[in-house]
């Protein structure tokens, strides 16, 4: 079991606070600057998450103007470069405020939806997508405000086949209704189609 000190536990406060003072004062030094308060704390938001996961590294948010802040986080962060999959390519089944689902229809909408997943369905060469669509419905599982992505197939039967999240590993039922949960939905609530 990981046991900490009291004196090792307040320490790491007062750097979360120290850390949340910083952001706070980029937010209000970007508002005074013209930035609406949305935008100021989306970027600062971003900015964050990037130094947490060691993306950007070395920059104190303190010394960016903002626009210098949006180049830092655009490089960081990689962009979706598929173009938009036309109607045709996708269906939307089910959608609520804090989810969408899709059937992906083509190789072209499962590489712009499952964009930042690694699953094998969104490999630009089409095999596994092909492999896998002529056997099953390929569902997208896309919350609004997170990048938990979640892809569901479905056989023949209407049943589920499987379950993956967005890092490519196979979950099952229990974690689907889990997830589901977090996003105000159930596996009931969305209307899977058997494959034709």
């Amino acid at each position: 079991m990981f046991k900490i000190s009291y004196k090792e536990t307040f320490n790491l406060l007062d750097r979360i606070a120290i850390n949340q003072k910083i952001l706070n004062q980029a937010i209000d030094k970007f508002v005074s600057q013209g930035i609406s308060p949305e935008k100021a704390l989306r970027s600062v938001h971003q900015f964050n998450n990037l130094v947490l996961k060691n993306k950007i590294v070395g920059q104190n948010i303190q010394q960016l103007s903002y626009e210098e802040l949006e180049n830092l986080i655009s490089e960081s962060e990689p962009t979706n470069t598929y173009q938009t999959p036309s109607l045709a390519d996708i269906e939307i089944i089910f959608e609520n405020n804090f989810i969408s689902v899709y059937l992906i229809k083509s190789l072209e909408a499962s590489c712009f939806y499952g964009f930042k997943t690694r699953w094998c369905v969104t490999d630009e060469d089409g095999d596994s997508f092909d492999e896998y669509s002529k056997d099953y419905n390929i569902y997208f599982i896309i919350p609004k405000n997170d990048d938990n992505k979640i892809s569901v197939l479905i056989d023949k039967s209407g049943n589920i086949h499987s379950v993956w999240n967005h890092k490519n590993h196979l979950k099952d039922l229990e974690w689907l209704n889990s997830k589901l949960n977090q996003y105000q939905t159930s596996i009931k609530e969305i209307p899977f189609k058997a494959k034709i």
